[in-house]
């Protein structure tokens, strides 16, 4: 997960248009109020180093210092991640669209399903009501419905 957290990152990073990224890299403080909390992020704090990932663990002070509106009585200490962010998904879909329209992908939206066709484990195509998309690959964006087309 470590590497497809990265890979995400640089991904949106590396979307822009006009100026702008799919990616507001503001950095990640996770915070720890219990004992048991501070243990787990000292561990995530070396599966992130293990992986590459710029993780610092910072002392109640220095998490204060980041986010001042946090209850100090309460902080006993957080990670770092100043690689993290927030994705803005829908410009980062829009502009893969682009993109990969450019490259000759069709999108049919608001096209239903109905069935995916296979031939020896492989698909082979997938049924609309409007006939049958020949297809090698089928990409799955069918969020909440994605248990039914995977069923299929």
């Amino acid at each position: 997960m470590s590497l497809f957290a990265r890979y995400t990152v640089e991904k949106l990073l590396s979307l822009d248009k006009d100026g702008q990224s799919c990616f507001n890299q503001v950095g990640g403080l996770e915070i720890a109020t219990t004992p048991a909390r501070l243990e787990e992020l000292k561990r995530k704090h070396g599966y992130a180093s293990s992986w590459g990932i710029g993780a610092r663990l910072v002392s109640a002070e220095e998490c204060l210092k980041i986010y001042p509106e946090l209850n100090k009585d309460l902080v006993l200490g957080g990670l770092h991640i100043a690689s993290d962010g927030l994705a803005l998904a829908a410009r980062a879909v829009q502009l893969l669209i682009a993109r990969t329209r450019t490259a000759g992908v069709q999108y049919l939206g608001s096209t239903s399903v109905t069935g995916i066709e296979q031939a020896q484990g492989h698909v082979t195509g997938v049924v609309t009501p409007n006939g049958t998309v020949p297809a090698d690959i089928v990409v799955s964006c069918a969020g909440f419905w994605g248990v039914e087309i995977g069923a299929m």
